[in-house]
């Protein structure tokens, strides 16, 4: 488990018919309006639709491949703050 601008992040594994690949979940943990929460859920998501794009087109990216999005409650839905969780291919480095 680890801390970023978005919130906490955890490791796991996404699973496919043909392997396993490590992810990471992004989770908001913050207590912010949820509007700020969801400007900061778009921008995690075209930062890597853009580098995606730019894969794709030639230029060299480190591109980082985005599973799902999904939103929880603590409580029952629709019943308090949601939780926000952005699942991305976790990669292995030091720093961001």
């Amino acid at each position: 488990m680890d801390h970023g601008s978005f919130g906490v992040v955890y490791e796991g594994e996404w699973h496919t018919k043909v392997r396993s690949i490590p992810v990471a979940v992004k989770t908001s943990t913050r207590d912010d309006e949820l509007t700020e929460v969801l400007e900061l859920l778009e921008l995690e998501v075209r930062m890597a639709w853009l580098a995606s794009e730019s894969a794709r087109s030639g230029c060299i990216s480190h591109v980082v491949d985005t599973y799902g999005i999904a939103v929880s409650w603590n409580g029952r839905p629709g019943v308090g703050d949601p939780q926000l969780h952005l699942v991305m291919e976790r990669l292995s480095c030091d720093g961001d």
